[in-house]
């Protein structure tokens, strides 16, 4: 009955809302637009449309989930005829949008921007109607497309060989976007000009411009094609027709507009003149960051590659590269560099929220001191004192509250420094490469559980091979951990379950781990794209060597061997992260990821270490299911929840998600959402019947979840709130796991043993 008069009070609400009300008599609001495209299929049409939507100008208000017009029902909720300022405006501004009101000449003018995408887009021949229905107060306009065929290229003639410039031309044939068959794109003769400007640039011709080329349009009606004539437009400036090389090269290292007029030294460095008020970072760094040399012929790649060289050292917040013509008939260009410092000591103190895949979510603090240029080279070296507080959301906060203080310094060297090769001369063409070097300490305190003390020391390497692609290794990643104070409850545990006790037992772990990243959403104006991360990691390997040459064996869990009596462990481990998202439309897009990980101990170890163990479900994980909750495989723990938070981990994972995510108003975005995935065992345990990994049952074994959440996108900070519920139960018998007929939102004990409330900073993924 309760549920019943909400309903009907939610109808009289939306009832109530008019979306013309505060129209005047001639105006009509512009409520849709239609297009429909003749003879022409579903699977063509769709990419098409969209394209052609864009076209149409001004688009009708926002409609939440494609239905109701939400913002504009606020709009005139709130009314026009408000003060400038308080309460009401405020609303009005952040939530609501004003009707769009239909003009006259808004179909003419529509109809117009379609034909010219479809003539620039090879459809020559189509033609477009436009249609106005006007139903009430509101107005809907159709546009009828009839097509025809597409034209398409059919020869592409560059321009005969007279010079070097049309030499070079030709030369670039090879890499052209044109190719006979393709469909005929306005745009792609555009981009086609721009990468020719991009070739002639990297081969010394500094003045050419992509308006200097130009292209002879021939078309065929009846075979629905197009011959392409490119030509060099004549009497282009005899500067533009001529390669340039590199003179005097200059650099301003302590450039600023305050500084002028100030007086100051000079260095040569070989053919490189240096300016100077204090000599703080060693010439040899800067000569080393210049991409190009005294009589280089001009290269746009080395000036892109030198800003970055720059960028990357981390002392400059700004690089100004200038070329100057040395005489009006000369071939030569004076570059002069100017590099503005950023601020070289600096102290910072942090305050941020911080979750975990956990469901651990608590505060941070971080204070920090930074020096950019510690020896002199450009080195980076940070010291940060952190401290924060977490407490697990959910569960029945069954891990208990987790205090956490520690201390790391790094130092970031801004090269490869490595023995024997010269890795500088194979590795970083295009950015800076950064050699690592970090140790730190950390005191964690999990009130139920445990105290631990852990050190670690870190050596590697990271460098981007390109905008979107980097590389991080890790030579030398050691750490040790000790846990101390263990709590009746927690030995409870461990002595339940012997694989898990030797996980948590004190243990040396130095590994070799190597990062691989592609991020192709940095290129990308929308943050389309991909993200694949995979991660490989073995450890034990060189102290098993070591144990062999000087012991005289290799060492296994019957036999195993220590350093400084301490036991060390030995396993290799794998995981890759694969993330594709996609803008369907302004304010919406669908992001999904794929996750895929194993790992093994063998030698020197039984079982993986704690941390290196595999768990599902969670904030950003399987939001359907609490942290530690699922798994492994079909297994369900007989005994309390606080027994098996850590239990439930396994050897290997797999997990994928998919959600589209949706502006609602202003900041407010919502988010609907399907996880899947599971973790296994490699081996069966007694102790955990059907938990281990069989390739038939992978599928069968799956737990799957879905729901809706919340963001509040305040840009610097995202508040996430998701509502999961469970549609597939693993751990039920075989015919029962779906559980998508069970739902029922009346019943208490439903909502209380099924609704899983996620609360969490930042996008799942």
């Amino acid at each position: 009955m309760d549920y019943m008069l909400l309903l009907s009070f939610l109808m009289l609400l939306i009832s109530s809302c008019s979306s013309t009300k505060t129209l005047k008599n001639n105006e009509f609001l512009y409520q849709a637009n239609k297009l429909e495209i003749k003879d022409r299929g579903k699977f063509q049409e769709l990419g098409l449309k969209r394209n052609l939507k864009k076209q149409v100008k001004p688009e009708p208000n926002d409609r939440f989930f494609g239905v109701a017009p939400v913002k504009l029902w606020i709009y005139n909720l709130v009314g026009d005829s408000i003060p400038e300022k308080g309460v009401r405006s405020w609303i009005r501004r952040k939530f609501g949008q004003a009707p769009v009101i239909y003009k006259s000449f808004y179909a003419q003018q529509n109809k117009n921007a379609i034909q010219e995408y479809l003539f620039n887009n090879g459809y020559f021949n189509a033609s477009a109607n436009s249609s106005v229905n006007n139903k009430g107060k509101k107005i809907t306009v159709l546009y009828s497309l009839q097509l025809n065929r597409q034209f398409t290229y059919d020869t592409i003639v560059f321009p005969k060989v007279k010079d070097s410039l049309t030499r070079y031309i030709n030369e670039s044939k090879s890499e052209s976007l044109l190719k006979s068959g393709k469909a005929y794109k306005l745009k792609e003769l555009e981009d086609e000009r721009i990468r020719i400007n991009a070739f002639l640039k990297n081969k010394g011709f500094y003045f050419f411009d992509p308006n200097f080329l130009i292209f002879e349009v021939d078309s065929n009606d009846y075979k629905a094609s197009v011959a392409i004539d490119l030509k060099v437009k004549t009497n282009i400036p005899q500067n533009a027709s001529q390669q340039y090389y590199i003179n005097k090269i200059t650099v301003d290292s302590d450039y600023s507009l305050n500084k002028l007029k100030e007086n100051k030294d000079t260095l040569m460095v070989d053919n490189l003149m240096l300016l100077y008020t204090d000599k703080v970072l060693k010439p040899k760094i800067i000569q080393n960051s210049i991409m190009f040399n005294t009589g280089d012929l001009y290269n746009y790649n080395a000036y892109t590659q030198t800003l970055n060289k720059f960028s990357g050292l981390g002392i400059y917040k700004f690089t100004n590269i200038r070329y100057k013509q040395t005489q009006s008939d000369s071939t030569l260009l004076n570059a002069n560099i100017y590099l503005t410092k950023s601020v070289p000591r600096s102290v910072r103190t942090v305050v941020r929220a911080v979750t975990k895949s956990n469901d651990y979510l608590g505060p941070e603090i971080t204070l920090s001191y930074r020096d950019r240029n510690l020896l002199n080279g450009a080195e980076l070296f940070t010291l940060n004192l952190n401290s924060s507080f977490e407490t697990q959301f959910g569960n029945e906060n069954e891990g208990g509250n987790s205090y956490e203080v520690g201390f790391d310094a790094n130092l970031s060297v801004p090269r490869f420094i490595f023995p024997i090769i010269d890795l500088n001369k194979y590795l970083s063409e295009k950015y800076t490469p950064k050699t690592n070097l970090r140790v730190g300490y950390s005191y964690h305190f999990r009130t139920k559980y445990f105290k631990m003390n852990t050190f670690n020391l870190l050596y590697g390497y990271n460098w981007n091979e390109t905008l979107t692609k980097s590389h991080d290794l890790k030579t030398i990643n050691l750490s040790y951990s000790r846990l101390t104070d263990r709590t009746n409850a927690f030995e409870e545990i461990l002595s339940e379950n012997e694989l898990l006790r030797q996980s948590f037992e004190e243990k040396l772990m130095l590994s070799l781990s190597y990062t691989y990243k592609i991020n192709t959403s940095l290129s990308s104006d929308l943050g389309d794209g991909i993200f694949l991360t995979v991660n490989p990691e073995i450890a034990g390997q060189l102290l098993s060597l070591y144990n062999y040459f000087v012991r005289g064996y290799f060492p296994s869990s019957e036999n195993p061997s220590k350093i400084l009596g301490i036991k060390y462990s030995q396993f290799a481990r794998i995981s890759a992260d694969f993330r594709w998202n996609k803008t369907l439309r302004e304010g919406s897009m669908l992001a999904t990821r794929f996750f895929a990980g194993v790992g093994s101990a063998y030698g020197n170890s039984d079982v993986l270490p704690y941390i290196k163990q595999f768990y599902i479900g969670g904030a950003s994980d399987i939001r359907a299911f609490f942290s530690h909750t699922v798994g492994p495989g079909s297994y369900y723990p007989p005994d309390s929840i606080e027994n098996n938070y850590f239990d439930q981990v396994g050897e290997i994972k797999l997990e994928s998600n998919i959600e589209y995510r949706f502006d609602i108003i202003s900041f407010l975005k919502g988010a609907v959402f399907i996880d899947a995935g599971n973790i296994w065992l490699l081996e069966p345990n007694p102790q955990k019947p059907g938990g281990e990994f069989n390739i038939n049952s992978v599928f069968d074994q799956l737990a799957i979840g879905g729901g809706f959440g919340l963001r509040l996108d305040a840009s610097v900070l995202v508040l996430r709130l998701d509502l999961g519920v469970p549609l597939r139960k693993p751990w039920l018998a075989a015919n029962d796991r779906w559980v998508i007929d069970d739902f029922n939102l009346g019943s208490a004990a439903w909502r209380r043993n099924n609704l899983v409330l996620n609360i969490a900073i930042g996008y799942p993924f």
